[in-house]
């Protein structure tokens, strides 16, 4: 019987050898996407959950331009959860759903992840709960300016996980990259 950490490590060689080999294939698409460093350009949502009082924060939110001016969250949130870069999570996570039929309604559910809030037409926010002891919220939203369109990609973890660190380098520009290029 494999031990939680024995999981642990295993999630952990599966993510990091997943995450690099999607890297090297996808590097020359991830010029687009731009890290938001200061908190105060992020959305007034993210800025809130990100000042939400808990033992640790670390956050990082990510944008990317998308050219359909009028795609809908719906249709970005499937592109992304049904993306190669999110299949492994899928896996590992025994999700009994199917990421076609995830709804972007509060309490849908997707493995490990939940709609906590739908505070706007263009914006959604996820929980994510997991063994050993992952705790994060993760954002996507839709930034829509009249010469441009943003999708925009964000992380806010609570649990010391270190899980961040990853994200920021390789995880979440893949997954807003291929949400992006799963719209056309």
């Amino acid at each position: 019987m494999t031990t939680l950490f024995g999981k642990a490590i295993v999630f952990s060689t599966l993510t990091t050898t997943a995450t690099i080999y999607a890297a090297s294939k996808y590097s020359e698409n991830l010029e687009f996407i731009k890290p938001i460093t200061l908190l105060n350009d992020t959305p007034p949502v993210f800025q809130r959950i990100v000042k939400t009082p808990r033992r640790s924060t670390q956050w990082g939110l990510w944008s990317r331009p998308i050219t359909q001016k009028h795609a809908s969250l719906e249709a970005i949130s499937q592109a992304l959860f049904g993306s190669t870069a999110y299949k492994l999570e899928l896996l590992l996570s025994n999700a009994k759903e199917k990421a076609s039929a995830f709804k972007q309604t509060p309490g849908s559910k997707l493995g490990n992840m939940v709609v906590l809030l739908r505070p706007s037409e263009d914006e959604v926010i996820y929980e994510y709960k997991a063994e050993p002891d992952f705790d994060f919220i993760m954002y996507l939203g839709i930034d829509r300016c009249e010469h441009e369109c943003r999708v925009n990609l964000g992380f806010v973890d609570w649990s010391d996980s270190q899980v961040q660190h990853l994200g920021e380098r390789v995880y979440t520009p893949l997954l807003l990259d291929s949400a992006a290029r799963g719209l056309k």
